[in-house]
């Protein structure tokens, strides 16, 4: 996978984690997972607590049905043996004493009453009010109403309950029975017969009440035991169903947290290791979750940046690369660390982990001289580690096999921005091509020199030894002219005068020809001068041609710089010279200003005269060429060409524009060191 397609996959694994929003208990925070053990774990004790609290009301109130039996079989037992001696006796307190016993089932019989009642007309305090005058403790009362009416309709209780209703009447017989013979006893006493037929009646009572009574006592029993196993078994099975669901609900939290942070202590290790792919799975939206999510980021993140440094990398070590430059580098500890391409062609090498004092004969680096072995305090990068800035320090560097390259090298120490130091790194330039054309171009400069100056030379020596036989050849042709006198005929004369005119232009030519040569040569060196004054000498010189052709010159303001007076004299007064020559018909109108442009000032002179057309601007400034005959114009042909060798020894340039009328000539001069303008 190259480093692109990393950078695109690292892209993609990079974006954030899509957290999900809440939606299930899963995605809840850790501390309401933890909270809900705990309060799953509280809601199971309370609800044993409460299933415990019903059970042993249930078993309460059927304990006390049972104890209740005993109350309500004595009391009608003891009814029925008082009501008997009552019968015999007479004596009121028997039978105080039977409605004393009877008292405790009739308040029984009201409490059942009381119970059948559905819920709205159900009155609890009467039932429990008529359980306790029936006998029963004032604990069991609600236990008994409990078990009479939720557990009524059930088994043995039932059974119970229904022999309990069907002996009420019995019982309300028995008390209309005690009443009836109270009554009578209180009227007058009872027969004997009376007496008989009371107990046949009472016996008949109790023989239906005795079956009923050892009905109603193994029912409850039978619904007691049963009723006990059942809450037993009821109790222990809800205990452990609850627990087990507690325990499997706290199981599934645990396990849940505990995977997810397994995960995450996976994923450090494996990222640890430098596999940055790995990913943690997002389980859920809790804390964790998001810890995950941001563990995934980071990774991504840091994967991204590792991809994109690699990428650096490869691009700075392709740049270094594909430098013609050598580029060396050394560690902190001074070790050779890179060569990039060019140093490796350049040395057939490769960095080796040499010390200094070995570079210099390893890597056959020389002095400038290409003799004399570096000395390693002289080696460039060992300058450069040492904290020194190395500059185009020209070095030679040899090897078997291979032509001596010189190279400049630069470099300097590799520094932290909080001073820290990395290594050092240098920049080696061949320049061995570049020496051998300065060589080449130094032999060919001397050369063109020891041309040009024997030019020189002979263009002086030419023009001195040329003047005199022109002197001769036209002063012997005057002479002859004057001797012969009335012999020479006009056609000899007008050949004479050809001669003399002949000799007279080429002694101009010579002498045109000797200023040329001398502009440059002249050794006058430059100072501040003032164009303006020299300008205004010049104008004193050339004052009769002026005042002959009645011209008008004007001047503005001219700078102080650099030049050479004799030359800037020439140049004002050719140009100034030539503007008076090649005027029209009018008087000549000519103007001279100065700009500044940049490091250098231009200087204008502008005349209204026949002016030079676009396809000669170059061509005026060249040795002997004219644009008009010399009958209309006299000249030599050299007045511009001095013009352009002054400037350009001056450093500048000339040049010649149309304008209508006449034309401008501009040239350029160096403003170093300029001063004040001169007055106007």
């Amino acid at each position: 996978m190259n480093l692109s397609e990393k950078s695109a996959l690292a892209g993609v694994r990079s974006r954030p984690s899509v957290m999900l929003p809440s939606t299930g208990f899963h995605d809840r925070p850790i501390g309401f997972k933890l909270t809900a053990i705990v309060v799953g774990f509280v809601v199971v004790v309370c609800l044993l607590m409460t299933l415990f609290l019903a059970s042993l009301g249930a078993l309460t109130g059927v304990r006390a049905y049972v104890r209740a039996e005993s109350l309500w079989t004595n009391g009608q037992k003891d009814a029925a043996f008082n009501l008997s001696r009552y019968v015999y006796s007479g004596n009121p307190a028997q039978y105080e004493a039977f409605r004393e016993a009877l008292e405790r089932p009739l308040q029984h019989h009201i409490a059942r009453t009381e119970m059948l009642k559905p819920s709205p007309d159900f009155r609890y305090r009467v039932a429990r009010d008529a359980l306790v005058t029936g006998g029963n403790s004032a604990a069991d009362a609600p236990f008994l109403i409990f078990a009479f009416r939720y557990l009524g309709g059930y088994g043995k209780i039932n059974e119970a309950i229904g022999i309990w209703t069907d002996a009420d009447p019995y019982i309300l017989d028995m008390n209309e029975l005690g009443r009836s013979l109270h009554r009578r006893m209180q009227a007058g006493g009872l027969s004997e017969a009376e007496r008989e037929a009371a107990m046949d009646e009472l016996l008949a009572l109790n023989a239906v009440l005795t079956p009923k009574e050892i009905g109603f006592s193994a029912a409850i029993n039978e619904a007691s035991r049963l009723i006990s196993i059942l809450v037993l078994i009821t109790l222990l099975g809800s205990m452990l169903l609850l627990l087990a669901a507690a325990i499997y609900f706290s199981w599934s939290i645990t396990r849940m947290l505990s995977a997810a942070v397994e995960h995450l202590s996976d994923a450090t290790v494996a990222v640890g290791e430098g596999h940055l792919d790995h990913r943690v799975p997002i389980l859920a939206g809790d804390e964790l979750g998001r810890l995950s999510a941001a563990f995934n980021d980071m990774v991504a993140y840091r994967q991204q940046a590792e991809i994109e440094e690699e990428m650096r990398r490869e691009f700075m070590t392709a740049v270094l690369d594909n430098l013609e430059d050598a580029v060396v580098a050394c560690d902190a500890q001074g070790r050779l660390s890179y060569f990039n391409s060019a140093t490796e062609r350049l040395h057939s090498d490769t960095p080796n982990p040499l010390p200094p004092e070995m570079w210099a004969r390893h890597y056959q680096l020389y002095a400038a001289d290409g003799v004399r072995l570096l000395d390693p305090d002289e080696i460039p990068l060992m300058r450069a580690f040492r904290g020194e800035v190395v500059s185009d320090q020209e070095i030679v560097i040899k090897g078997p096999g291979r032509e001596p390259r010189t190279a400049t090298v630069s470099g300097q120490a590799i520094v932290t921005p909080d001073g820290r130091k990395l290594g050092a790194v240098v920049a080696m330039h061949d320049i061995t091509e570049r020496k051998r054309a300065e060589e080449a171009l130094l032999s060919r400069t001397e050369q063109l020199a020891r041309s040009n100056e024997e030019l020189s030379q002979f263009a002086y020596v030419a023009s001195h030894g040329l003047q005199e036989p022109l002197r001769t050849i036209s002063s012997h042709t005057q002479m002859l002219v004057r001797r012969l006198g009335g012999q020479v005929d006009p056609e000899q004369l007008e050949f004479t005068h050809y001669i003399v005119e002949a000799a007279h232009r080429m002694r101009a030519q010579i002498e045109g020809l000797l200023d040329y040569s001398r502009v440059g040569r002249d050794h006058e060196e430059p100072s501040m001068v003032d164009l303006g004054e020299i300008f205004d000498e010049v104008m004193v010189d050339l004052e009769t041609a002026i005042g002959e052709c009645d011209a008008d010159v004007q001047r503005d303001a001219l700078p102080r710089l650099y030049a050479r007076p004799r030359g800037m004299a020439r140049l004002f007064q050719n140009l100034i010279a030539n503007s008076v020559k090649f005027r029209a018909e009018r008087p000549p109108v000519i103007r001279v200003w100065a700009e500044r442009q940049g490091k250098y000032w231009q200087i204008s002179v502008r005349d209204n005269g026949i002016g030079i057309r676009p396809e000669y601007a170059k061509r005026v400034f060249r040795l002997y060429q004219r644009l008009n005959s010399r009958e209309a114009y006299a000249g030599n042909g050299l007045g511009l060409a001095i013009c352009r060798k002054i400037v350009e020894d001056h450093g500048g340039r000339i040049w010649v524009e149309p304008a209508e009328p006449g034309c401008i000539f501009r040239f350029t001069l160096a403003a170093e060191l300029q001063a004040e303008h001169s007055a106007a």
